[in-house]
Protein backbone atom coordinates (compact mmCIF):
# COMPACT_ATOMS: atom_id res chain seq x y z
CA UNK A 1 0.00 0.00 0.00
CA UNK A 2 1.15 3.70 -0.58
CA UNK A 3 1.03 5.65 2.74
CA UNK A 4 0.95 8.92 3.57
CA UNK A 5 4.12 8.69 5.15
CA UNK A 6 5.48 6.79 2.39
CA UNK A 7 4.86 9.67 -0.16
CA UNK A 8 6.03 12.50 2.47
CA UNK A 9 9.10 10.18 2.77
CA UNK A 10 9.53 10.17 -1.04
CA UNK A 11 8.67 13.77 -1.66
CA UNK A 12 11.40 14.41 1.06
CA UNK A 13 14.05 13.09 -1.59
CA UNK A 14 12.98 15.75 -3.98
CA UNK A 15 13.26 18.26 -1.68
CA UNK A 16 16.87 17.48 -0.41
CA UNK A 17 17.71 17.48 -3.71
CA UNK A 18 16.55 20.72 -4.94
CA UNK A 19 18.98 22.90 -3.38
CA UNK A 20 18.02 26.27 -4.83
CA UNK A 21 14.06 25.72 -4.64
CA UNK A 22 12.99 22.94 -2.31
CA UNK A 23 10.09 24.90 -1.89
CA UNK A 24 8.64 24.01 -5.04
CA UNK A 25 8.27 20.36 -4.00
CA UNK A 26 5.89 21.29 -0.99
CA UNK A 27 3.11 18.93 -0.79
CA UNK A 28 -0.71 18.83 0.08
CA UNK A 29 -3.17 15.95 0.77
CA UNK A 30 -6.73 16.21 -0.12
CA UNK A 31 -8.72 14.85 2.57
CA UNK A 32 -9.40 11.28 2.26
CA UNK A 33 -12.37 10.08 -0.30
CA UNK A 34 -15.40 8.30 0.35
CA UNK A 35 -16.62 5.23 -0.23
CA UNK A 36 -19.49 6.58 -1.92
CA UNK A 37 -17.62 9.36 -4.09
CA UNK A 38 -15.60 6.20 -5.25
CA UNK A 39 -18.68 4.01 -6.12
CA UNK A 40 -20.22 7.39 -7.84
CA UNK A 41 -17.07 7.69 -10.14
CA UNK A 42 -16.87 4.54 -10.97
CA UNK A 43 -20.75 4.60 -11.98
CA UNK A 44 -20.24 7.99 -14.29
CA UNK A 45 -17.56 6.15 -16.07
CA UNK A 46 -18.33 2.24 -15.94
CA UNK A 47 -14.82 1.42 -14.57
CA UNK A 48 -13.15 -0.27 -11.51
CA UNK A 49 -10.59 1.78 -9.52
CA UNK A 50 -7.84 -1.04 -8.66
CA UNK A 51 -7.95 -1.37 -5.11
CA UNK A 52 -4.29 -0.02 -4.30
CA UNK A 53 -5.66 3.07 -5.94
CA UNK A 54 -8.87 2.90 -4.23
CA UNK A 55 -6.71 2.62 -0.73
CA UNK A 56 -4.92 5.45 -1.30
CA UNK A 57 -7.96 7.30 -1.85
CA UNK A 58 -9.49 6.85 1.16
CA UNK A 59 -6.77 5.93 3.60
CA UNK A 60 -4.17 8.55 2.43
CA UNK A 61 -5.57 11.20 0.50
CA UNK A 62 -4.96 12.65 -2.96
CA UNK A 63 -2.04 14.17 -3.39
CA UNK A 64 -0.55 17.23 -5.28
CA UNK A 65 2.47 19.29 -5.10
CA UNK A 66 0.84 23.16 -4.37
CA UNK A 67 3.30 24.41 -7.28
CA UNK A 68 2.02 22.10 -9.71
CA UNK A 69 -0.40 24.50 -11.03
CA UNK A 70 1.98 27.16 -11.84
CA UNK A 71 4.06 25.06 -14.23
CA UNK A 72 7.34 23.83 -12.08
CA UNK A 73 9.32 21.23 -13.56
CA UNK A 74 8.83 17.99 -11.97
CA UNK A 75 6.05 18.52 -10.05
CA UNK A 76 3.07 16.14 -9.60
CA UNK A 77 -0.45 16.51 -9.14
CA UNK A 78 -3.50 13.61 -8.36
CA UNK A 79 -6.59 14.64 -8.12
CA UNK A 80 -9.29 13.93 -5.41
CA UNK A 81 -11.86 12.09 -6.67
CA UNK A 82 -14.40 14.32 -5.23
CA UNK A 83 -12.40 16.90 -7.34
CA UNK A 84 -12.55 14.42 -10.58
CA UNK A 85 -16.71 13.92 -9.91
CA UNK A 86 -17.37 18.16 -10.32
CA UNK A 87 -15.24 18.21 -13.73
CA UNK A 88 -16.65 15.49 -15.22
CA UNK A 89 -20.24 16.80 -13.99
CA UNK A 90 -19.64 20.41 -14.86
CA UNK A 91 -17.09 20.14 -17.70
CA UNK A 92 -18.11 23.58 -18.68
CA UNK A 93 -16.67 25.13 -15.48
CA UNK A 94 -13.30 24.35 -16.41
CA UNK A 95 -10.88 26.09 -18.24
CA UNK A 96 -9.73 23.40 -20.74
CA UNK A 97 -13.86 23.14 -21.28
CA UNK A 98 -13.63 20.00 -23.13
CA UNK A 99 -12.82 16.27 -22.94
CA UNK A 100 -15.07 15.30 -19.74
CA UNK A 101 -14.10 11.74 -19.73
CA UNK A 102 -10.83 10.16 -17.66
CA UNK A 103 -10.15 7.58 -20.45
CA UNK A 104 -6.34 8.11 -21.12
CA UNK A 105 -6.50 10.10 -24.54
CA UNK A 106 -9.32 12.30 -23.05
CA UNK A 107 -7.42 12.69 -20.14
CA UNK A 108 -4.35 14.14 -21.87
CA UNK A 109 -6.65 16.15 -23.48
CA UNK A 110 -7.91 17.55 -21.16
CA UNK A 111 -4.66 18.81 -19.10
CA UNK A 112 -3.49 19.60 -22.59
CA UNK A 113 -5.42 22.55 -22.42
CA UNK A 114 -8.73 21.30 -25.06
CA UNK A 115 -6.38 20.54 -27.71
CA UNK A 116 -7.49 17.47 -29.73
CA UNK A 117 -4.23 16.83 -32.18
CA UNK A 118 -3.76 13.55 -32.01
CA UNK A 119 -7.98 13.04 -33.47
CA UNK A 120 -5.62 13.84 -36.68
CA UNK A 121 -3.44 10.65 -36.48
CA UNK A 122 -5.36 8.08 -34.93
CA UNK A 123 -8.57 6.30 -36.05
CA UNK A 124 -11.82 6.66 -33.47
CA UNK A 125 -11.36 3.18 -33.67
CA UNK A 126 -8.24 2.96 -31.65
CA UNK A 127 -9.03 6.38 -29.62
CA UNK A 128 -12.03 4.49 -28.39
CA UNK A 129 -10.19 1.38 -27.44
CA UNK A 130 -7.56 3.36 -25.79
CA UNK A 131 -10.36 4.90 -23.60
CA UNK A 132 -12.40 2.19 -22.90
CA UNK A 133 -9.14 0.26 -21.77
CA UNK A 134 -7.03 2.47 -20.20
CA UNK A 135 -8.50 5.27 -17.32
CA UNK A 136 -6.23 8.64 -16.45
CA UNK A 137 -5.49 9.62 -12.89
CA UNK A 138 -1.87 11.26 -12.32
CA UNK A 139 0.06 13.62 -13.79
CA UNK A 140 3.96 14.49 -13.68
CA UNK A 141 4.65 17.97 -15.11
CA UNK A 142 8.33 17.47 -16.72
CA UNK A 143 8.14 20.89 -18.53
CA UNK A 144 5.98 22.46 -20.80
CA UNK A 145 6.17 20.42 -24.00
CA UNK A 146 6.04 17.18 -21.89
CA UNK A 147 3.77 15.57 -19.12
CA UNK A 148 3.82 11.46 -17.52
CA UNK A 149 0.22 10.61 -17.13
CA UNK A 150 -0.39 8.01 -15.22
CA UNK A 151 -3.11 5.42 -16.13
CA UNK A 152 -4.51 2.30 -14.90
CA UNK A 153 -6.28 -0.69 -17.42
CA UNK A 154 -8.85 -3.36 -16.68
CA UNK A 155 -7.01 -5.70 -15.15
CA UNK A 156 -6.11 -3.21 -12.06
CA UNK A 157 -2.51 -2.52 -13.38
CA UNK A 158 -0.68 0.77 -13.37
CA UNK A 159 1.63 2.10 -15.76
CA UNK A 160 3.00 5.85 -17.54
CA UNK A 161 2.45 7.55 -20.84
CA UNK A 162 5.49 10.17 -20.84
CA UNK A 163 3.56 12.70 -23.62
CA UNK A 164 5.36 15.24 -26.11
CA UNK A 165 3.48 17.77 -27.65
CA UNK A 166 5.49 18.17 -30.31
CA UNK A 167 6.66 14.33 -30.96
CA UNK A 168 2.80 13.52 -32.38
CA UNK A 169 3.75 10.63 -34.23
CA UNK A 170 5.87 9.26 -31.21
CA UNK A 171 3.07 9.55 -29.52
CA UNK A 172 0.33 8.12 -31.65
CA UNK A 173 2.66 4.68 -31.80
CA UNK A 174 3.00 4.31 -28.35
CA UNK A 175 -0.68 4.88 -28.18
CA UNK A 176 -1.44 2.22 -31.13
CA UNK A 177 1.04 0.01 -28.92
CA UNK A 178 -1.36 -0.03 -25.91
CA UNK A 179 -3.94 -1.28 -28.41
CA UNK A 180 -1.90 -3.97 -29.60
CA UNK A 181 -0.99 -5.59 -25.90
CA UNK A 182 -4.68 -6.25 -25.40
CA UNK A 183 -6.39 -9.48 -26.09
CA UNK A 184 -8.49 -10.07 -29.71
CA UNK A 185 -12.50 -9.11 -29.04
CA UNK A 186 -13.46 -12.54 -30.23
CA UNK A 187 -11.42 -14.30 -27.30
CA UNK A 188 -13.42 -14.92 -24.44
CA UNK A 189 -11.10 -14.47 -21.32
CA UNK A 190 -11.55 -14.63 -17.59
CA UNK A 191 -9.34 -11.86 -15.38
CA UNK A 192 -6.58 -13.28 -14.88
CA UNK A 193 -6.18 -14.84 -18.40
CA UNK A 194 -6.74 -11.64 -19.56
CA UNK A 195 -3.89 -10.15 -17.39
CA UNK A 196 -1.66 -12.76 -18.61
CA UNK A 197 -2.36 -12.34 -22.18
CA UNK A 198 -1.68 -8.66 -21.87
CA UNK A 199 1.84 -9.26 -20.02
CA UNK A 200 3.07 -11.94 -22.34
CA UNK A 201 2.25 -9.59 -25.26
CA UNK A 202 4.23 -6.57 -23.16
CA UNK A 203 7.21 -8.33 -22.94
CA UNK A 204 7.45 -8.17 -27.29
CA UNK A 205 7.72 -4.29 -27.63
CA UNK A 206 10.37 -2.57 -27.49
CA UNK A 207 9.03 0.74 -26.08
CA UNK A 208 10.20 1.97 -22.08
CA UNK A 209 8.25 -1.01 -19.99
CA UNK A 210 6.61 1.70 -17.99
CA UNK A 211 4.38 2.53 -20.68
CA UNK A 212 2.61 -0.09 -20.33
CA UNK A 213 0.26 -1.79 -17.84
CA UNK A 214 2.38 -3.61 -15.86
CA UNK A 215 2.97 -1.91 -12.26
CA UNK A 216 1.86 -1.61 -9.25
CA UNK A 217 0.40 1.88 -7.88
CA UNK A 218 3.26 1.75 -5.44
CA UNK A 219 6.03 1.18 -8.16
CA UNK A 220 4.22 3.58 -10.49
CA UNK A 221 4.44 6.63 -7.42
CA UNK A 222 8.19 5.23 -6.66
CA UNK A 223 9.23 5.49 -9.80
CA UNK A 224 8.12 9.28 -10.19
CA UNK A 225 9.26 10.58 -7.70
CA UNK A 226 13.00 8.78 -8.22
CA UNK A 227 12.41 10.48 -11.43
CA UNK A 228 12.25 13.47 -10.02
CA UNK A 229 15.48 13.14 -7.89
CA UNK A 230 17.36 12.01 -11.02
CA UNK A 231 16.68 15.18 -12.64
CA UNK A 232 17.76 17.32 -10.05
CA UNK A 233 20.83 15.20 -9.38
CA UNK A 234 23.15 17.04 -7.52
CA UNK A 235 26.30 15.20 -9.36
CA UNK A 236 25.10 17.28 -12.43
CA UNK A 237 26.09 20.97 -12.16
CA UNK A 238 23.23 23.54 -12.45
CA UNK A 239 23.76 23.88 -15.81
CA UNK A 240 23.76 20.64 -16.94
CA UNK A 241 20.30 20.41 -15.11
CA UNK A 242 18.91 23.40 -17.23
CA UNK A 243 20.51 22.01 -20.72
CA UNK A 244 18.26 18.85 -19.84
CA UNK A 245 14.58 20.21 -18.65
CA UNK A 246 13.58 18.18 -22.15
CA UNK A 247 15.08 15.04 -23.09
CA UNK A 248 12.32 15.07 -25.58
CA UNK A 249 13.39 17.74 -27.35
CA UNK A 250 16.72 15.88 -27.23
CA UNK A 251 15.39 13.02 -28.98
CA UNK A 252 13.86 15.17 -31.44
CA UNK A 253 16.88 16.87 -32.63
CA UNK A 254 18.55 13.42 -32.45
CA UNK A 255 15.79 11.88 -34.98
CA UNK A 256 16.13 14.97 -37.28
CA UNK A 257 19.27 15.48 -37.68
CA UNK A 258 20.46 11.84 -38.73
CA UNK A 259 17.90 11.08 -40.83
CA UNK A 260 20.48 10.51 -43.87
CA UNK A 261 21.88 7.62 -41.36
CA UNK A 262 20.73 4.23 -42.50
CA UNK A 263 20.57 1.32 -40.00
CA UNK A 264 21.84 -1.21 -42.08
CA UNK A 265 22.84 -3.22 -38.80
CA UNK A 266 19.33 -4.30 -38.25
CA UNK A 267 17.64 -4.43 -41.43
CA UNK A 268 18.80 -3.16 -45.43
CA UNK A 269 15.29 -1.50 -45.90
CA UNK A 270 11.78 -0.89 -44.34
CA UNK A 271 10.57 -2.73 -47.79
CA UNK A 272 11.44 -6.31 -47.80
CA UNK A 273 10.21 -9.38 -49.29
CA UNK A 274 8.73 -12.44 -47.29
CA UNK A 275 9.66 -15.79 -48.40
CA UNK A 276 6.68 -16.16 -50.87
CA UNK A 277 8.08 -13.46 -52.86
CA UNK A 278 5.37 -10.90 -51.81
CA UNK A 279 6.37 -7.33 -50.49
CA UNK A 280 6.08 -6.99 -47.02
CA UNK A 281 3.63 -3.65 -45.65
CA UNK A 282 5.40 -1.03 -44.47
CA UNK A 283 4.41 -1.42 -41.12
CA UNK A 284 5.80 -5.16 -40.71
CA UNK A 285 8.81 -3.92 -41.72
CA UNK A 286 9.01 -1.39 -39.28
CA UNK A 287 8.14 -4.24 -36.69
CA UNK A 288 11.13 -6.34 -38.10
CA UNK A 289 13.70 -3.56 -37.77
CA UNK A 290 12.69 -2.58 -34.28
CA UNK A 291 12.89 -6.48 -33.35
CA UNK A 292 16.12 -6.47 -34.79
CA UNK A 293 17.60 -3.14 -33.30
CA UNK A 294 15.64 -4.34 -30.00
CA UNK A 295 17.69 -7.54 -29.86
CA UNK A 296 20.97 -5.66 -30.90
CA UNK A 297 20.48 -3.12 -28.10
CA UNK A 298 19.80 -5.56 -25.19
CA UNK A 299 23.51 -6.73 -26.42
CA UNK A 300 25.05 -3.75 -25.54
CA UNK A 301 23.03 -3.41 -22.41
CA UNK A 302 24.20 -6.64 -21.12
CA UNK A 303 27.80 -6.28 -22.25
CA UNK A 304 27.96 -3.35 -19.97
CA UNK A 305 26.65 -4.76 -16.75
CA UNK A 306 29.54 -6.87 -17.46
CA UNK A 307 31.96 -4.88 -17.34
CA UNK A 308 33.95 -4.08 -14.03
CA UNK A 309 32.41 -2.00 -11.36
CA UNK A 310 29.21 -1.83 -13.95
CA UNK A 311 26.25 -0.11 -12.14
CA UNK A 312 22.16 0.13 -13.14
CA UNK A 313 21.63 0.32 -17.21
CA UNK A 314 18.18 1.26 -18.82
CA UNK A 315 17.80 1.35 -22.83
CA UNK A 316 15.24 2.20 -24.67
CA UNK A 317 14.46 2.20 -28.39
CA UNK A 318 13.49 5.26 -29.99
CA UNK A 319 11.11 4.65 -32.80
CA UNK A 320 11.51 6.61 -36.30
CA UNK A 321 8.83 9.76 -36.63
CA UNK A 322 8.76 8.93 -40.07
CA UNK A 323 8.10 6.23 -42.61
CA UNK A 324 11.19 6.05 -44.09
CA UNK A 325 13.00 6.43 -40.56
CA UNK A 326 15.10 4.46 -38.50
CA UNK A 327 15.06 3.91 -35.16
CA UNK A 328 17.89 5.10 -32.90
CA UNK A 329 19.08 3.55 -29.54
CA UNK A 330 18.99 5.44 -26.25
CA UNK A 331 21.38 4.28 -23.33
CA UNK A 332 21.23 6.08 -19.59
CA UNK A 333 23.79 4.86 -17.23
CA UNK A 334 22.98 4.93 -13.23
CA UNK A 335 24.46 8.12 -12.01
CA UNK A 336 24.75 9.76 -15.33
CA UNK A 337 20.51 9.38 -15.72
CA UNK A 338 20.77 13.11 -17.17
CA UNK A 339 23.10 12.23 -20.22
CA UNK A 340 22.17 9.97 -22.36
CA UNK A 341 24.56 8.24 -24.79
CA UNK A 342 22.40 7.21 -28.35
CA UNK A 343 23.65 5.07 -30.71
CA UNK A 344 22.56 5.15 -34.94
CA UNK A 345 24.76 3.41 -37.73
CA UNK A 346 25.70 4.43 -41.46
CA UNK A 347 26.65 1.70 -43.70
CA UNK A 348 30.55 2.51 -42.20
CA UNK A 349 30.45 3.20 -38.81
CA UNK A 350 28.63 3.23 -35.54
CA UNK A 351 27.99 6.39 -33.84
CA UNK A 352 27.66 6.70 -29.96
CA UNK A 353 26.64 10.85 -29.49
CA UNK A 354 25.94 12.36 -26.18
CA UNK A 355 24.59 16.15 -26.09
CA UNK A 356 26.13 18.84 -24.11
CA UNK A 357 24.92 22.08 -24.44
CA UNK A 358 23.78 24.54 -26.96
CA UNK A 359 24.82 27.57 -28.69
CA UNK A 360 22.62 30.10 -27.09
CA UNK A 361 24.52 29.15 -24.07
CA UNK A 362 27.86 29.75 -24.71
CA UNK A 363 28.83 33.33 -23.21
CA UNK A 364 29.92 35.19 -26.25
CA UNK A 365 33.12 36.65 -25.23
CA UNK A 366 34.49 32.98 -24.02
CA UNK A 367 32.87 31.23 -27.87
CA UNK A 368 36.43 31.15 -29.28
CA UNK A 369 38.53 30.24 -26.27
CA UNK A 370 36.18 27.46 -26.02
CA UNK A 371 36.07 26.41 -29.67
CA UNK A 372 40.16 26.67 -28.95
CA UNK A 373 40.14 24.71 -25.91
CA UNK A 374 37.93 21.68 -27.71
CA UNK A 375 40.08 21.33 -30.22
CA UNK A 376 42.94 20.79 -27.59
CA UNK A 377 41.47 18.30 -26.09
CA UNK A 378 40.24 16.75 -28.76
CA UNK A 379 43.69 14.37 -28.86
CA UNK A 380 43.66 13.80 -24.99
CA UNK A 381 40.01 13.08 -24.72
CA UNK A 382 39.95 8.45 -24.90
CA UNK A 383 37.89 7.12 -27.35
CA UNK A 384 35.95 10.12 -27.49
CA UNK A 385 35.82 13.62 -29.78
CA UNK A 386 33.35 17.22 -29.82
CA UNK A 387 31.55 17.66 -32.62
CA UNK A 388 28.16 19.86 -33.44
CA UNK A 389 24.72 18.72 -34.74
CA UNK A 390 23.19 21.86 -35.26
CA UNK A 391 22.80 24.11 -32.61
CA UNK A 392 24.04 21.07 -30.01
CA UNK A 393 27.68 20.85 -29.12
CA UNK A 394 28.02 17.11 -28.61
CA UNK A 395 30.62 14.92 -27.66
CA UNK A 396 30.87 11.27 -29.20
CA UNK A 397 32.48 8.11 -29.89
CA UNK A 398 32.84 6.04 -33.77
CA UNK A 399 33.58 2.62 -33.95
CA UNK A 400 33.44 0.14 -37.06
CA UNK A 401 30.01 -0.92 -39.11
CA UNK A 402 30.69 -4.19 -37.16
CA UNK A 403 31.50 -3.90 -33.95
CA UNK A 404 30.66 -6.04 -31.39
CA UNK A 405 28.14 -5.43 -28.40
CA UNK A 406 31.31 -5.25 -25.63
CA UNK A 407 32.87 -2.71 -27.93
CA UNK A 408 30.08 -0.56 -28.48
CA UNK A 409 29.28 -0.78 -24.78
CA UNK A 410 32.86 -0.02 -23.57
CA UNK A 411 32.40 3.12 -26.00
CA UNK A 412 28.92 4.02 -24.55
CA UNK A 413 30.54 3.76 -21.19
CA UNK A 414 33.32 6.13 -22.01
CA UNK A 415 30.81 8.60 -24.14
CA UNK A 416 29.18 8.99 -21.17
CA UNK A 417 31.78 9.63 -19.02
CA UNK A 418 33.33 12.18 -20.80
CA UNK A 419 30.40 14.29 -21.28
CA UNK A 420 29.74 14.22 -17.24
CA UNK A 421 33.92 15.62 -17.32
CA UNK A 422 33.24 18.09 -20.26
CA UNK A 423 30.24 19.74 -18.36
CA UNK A 424 32.55 20.40 -15.59
CA UNK A 425 35.69 21.67 -17.29
CA UNK A 426 33.71 23.79 -19.54
CA UNK A 427 31.09 25.84 -17.37
CA UNK A 428 33.30 28.93 -16.97
CA UNK A 429 32.64 29.17 -20.65
CA UNK A 430 28.76 28.58 -20.20
CA UNK A 431 26.13 31.19 -19.13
Amino acid sequence: MTSRDNIIALNARAIAADTEYPEHFDLAFAAPDTAQEIAALEALLNIRIPDELRSLYQECGAFRHVHYDESYSQTIALDAVGAVLERLRNPGQRWYSCHAGQGLIDFVYAKWGGRTDLDDILSEATVKVVNDNYTGFGCRYINDDVHDYWYFDRNGMFGNLRFDQDELHYNSWKIESLCDVLPPDDLVFDAAQRRAYVLAEIVSFSEPQDTFPGMTLAQLVDSQFAAIVAALSPRLSKHARQCRTSPAAIDRMLQRALTFYVMYLYLGHNMSKTPSGMIESPHRARSKTMEMAMKQMLEIEQALLRRPGSVGVSSNLLPPDQADGVPVMRMTIEGLEELPVFITATPSQVLCICYLWTEAEIRPERRYEMLEAMMDLNMAIPLSNFGRVGEHYVIFGSLAHDASADSIATDVAMVADNAFEALDVFSEFLK
